[in-house]
C-alpha cells in the first residue's frame, strides 16, 4: 500500500484528535493533594500520592511526536517510485511557511506538555529546609494548552501535505516552478490518483 495524501491526512488528524482528548483528560483529572512529611532536623518533604492521570499526558506527547513524524515522512516520501529532490520543494514559499509553522506549533506543544509533567516528577523529590504551610501543587494547565497547540499543528500539517503534493506533481510533470503562467482549470488524471 502506497503512502498517499489521504492516509497521511487520516493519520495526522487521528494523532491530533487523540492528543487533544488525552491532554484534556490529563488536565481534568485532578490529583489528590500532597501530604507534608516532617523529616529530621526540621526539614520537610511533600509526599505526592500516585497519580494515574499523568499517563494521559505521556500518551498525548507520544501522539504529538507520531503526528510530527508522519508529517515529515509524507513531505519527503517517494512519489510513484520516483525520488523528488528537496530542491523541488524550495520553489513553493507557502510550503516553507506552513512547514515552519507546523514544526513551531509541534515544538511549542511538546514544551507545554513536557514541562508540567517534568515538574510533577521533580516536586516529589524536593526537600524543604523549613516546614511550610502548604505543599506546592504542579500547574497542569499547560498540558491542555499544549494539546490544543498540537491539534492546531495537525491541521497545519494537512495544509503542508497539500502543498507538498502540489510541488511533487509539478516536479513529475516537468514544471520548474519559474513560469508565471499556469494551467488553471485543467483536470489531470494524476491528481485523483493520490487520494
Amino acid at each position: 500500500m502506497e503512502f498517499t495524501l489521504g492516509i497521511a491526512c487520516f493519520l495526522t488528524s487521528i494523532g491530533g484528535i487523540a492528543t487533544y482528548v488525552l491532554g484534556i483528560f490529563a488536565e481534568i483529572k485532578r490529583m489528590p493533594p500532597p501530604m507534608p512529611v516532617l523529616l529530621k532536623h526540621g526539614k520537610m518533604k511533600c509526599n505526592y500520592p500516585e497519580d494515574h492521570s499523568i499517563y494521559f499526558g505521556y500518551l498525548a506527547i507520544l501522539f504529538t511526536v507520531l503526528s510530527s513524524v508522519v508529517g515529515s515522512m509524507y513531505k519527503y516520501h517517494r512519489a510513484g517510485g520516483v525520488r523528488v529532490p528537496a530542491d523541488a520543494y524550495q520553489h513553493n514559499s507557502m510550503l516553507k511557511v506552513f512547514y515552519c509553522w507546523a514544526m513551531f506549533m509541534e515544538g511549542l506543544a511538546l514544551y507545554m506538555m513536557i514541562k508540567p509533567l517534568y515538574t510533577m516528577r521533580q516536586l516529589g523529590n524536593m526537600t524543604y529546609e523549613q516546614a511550610i504551610v502548604k505543599c506546592p501543587s504542579p500547574d497542569r494547565g499547560l498540558v491542555a494548552g499544549g494539546a490544543l497547540s498540537a491539534f492546531g499543528a495537525a491541521l497545519l500539517w494537512i495544509v503542508v501535505f497539500v502543498f507538498a503534493r502540489n510541488c511533487r506533481l509539478d516536479f513529475l510533470r516537468g514544471d520548474d516552478g519559474n513560469s508565471s503562467v499556469g494551467s488553471y482549470g485543467l483536470i489531470d488524471d494524476e491528481v485523483g490518483a493520490d487520494w
